[in-house]
């Protein structure tokens, strides 16, 4: 499989962390995928248990598309219900030195959002202000930092080509 060269890299928890604006490779498996959701003017994010505050992320499950994954995870996580959230990127976490796991990244814009499934494991749903995520997110770093610009560019200008 080749790549260009990832956007950003970082390390997480000893795991080496890379950020791509590339298709998603044909011949890897989604593990998760993450969708950046925004509202008005801030990022809405789900406060999640031994995480804090982030944006909709999980699991695929097994015969369900990424953006099927995206769709249901926004809803269970926010309470949003989106129809068509536009893909820009992946993240690719090497798990060993031969081993990796992929998350598909989408960007999308909800009108309302909040009222939260039975089975959802959110304990709340807020907006946060791009000028407050690096104090209120739950993992900041210069991984994060750019892939919430390059999502932010494109929900807010999707007619910029400036976005690396």
């Amino acid at each position: 499989m080749s790549h260009r060269e990832p956007i950003v890299t970082s390390i997480w928890d000893s795991q080496r962390v890379e950020f791509y604006m590339d298709p998603f490779p044909e011949d890897t498996d989604g593990y998760a995928v993450i969708v950046f959701a925004w509202s008005d003017d801030g990022w809405v994010v789900a406060d999640i248990p031994n995480r804090g505050w982030v944006v909709p992320s999980g699991r695929i499950e097994p015969g369900e598309t990424v953006t099927e994954a995206a769709i249901r995870e926004t809803y269970e996580e926010i309470g949003a219900r989106i129809e068509a959230p536009i893909y820009f990127g992946y993240y690719k976490i090497a798990i060993s030195k031969e081993s990796f796991r992929y998350m598909p990244t989408f960007h999308c814009t909800v009108a309302t959002y909040g009222e939260l499934p039975a089975s959802t494991e959110s304990r709340g749903v807020r907006t946060i202000l791009p000028i407050d995520l690096p104090n209120q997110y739950w993992k900041w770093d210069g991984l994060v930092e750019t892939v919430f610009s390059i999502a932010e560019k494109l929900c807010i200008a999707p007619n910029s080509h400036d976005l690396k």
